[in-house]
């Protein structure tokens, strides 16, 4: 009789720690399975984009934040568009270039 319960028997010993290995190895590796980001050059000249203003803000010691600034001719207001964990500034300035025709100046940091 007990040869007949073994295979269940190791089979639920082993699924908690298979169960343990996949979330250790979730936690560990999270951020990539979270951010798809887009290493963009530090000269790279948006040619995609007309009448924008780039920036940089130095936070700390070799830590600088980008933005963009589509700057609407006369605007009702100012948007601060974040883009989200995918991709960089380059992929979303549609977004922008429809503020900016609603009237608004839209700042998007990278």
């Amino acid at each position: 009789m007990r040869q007949k319960f073994r295979p269940m028997l190791t089979l639920l010993l082993l699924l908690p720690l298979l169960y343990l290995i996949v979330a250790l190895l979730m936690y560990r590796y999270q951020e990539k399975f979270i951010f798809f980001p887009t290493t963009l050059a530090l000269d790279y000249p948006f040619p995609q984009f007309h009448d924008f203003e780039e920036g940089f803000l130095e936070v700390e010691a070799g830590t600088r934040l980008h933005a963009l600034y589509f700057l609407a001719p006369e605007p009702k207001g100012q948007v601060l568009y974040f883009h989200g964990n995918a991709r960089a500034v380059d992929d979303w300035g549609y977004a922008a270039a429809d503020l900016r025709d609603r009237g608004y100046s839209v700042l998007m940091p990278d």
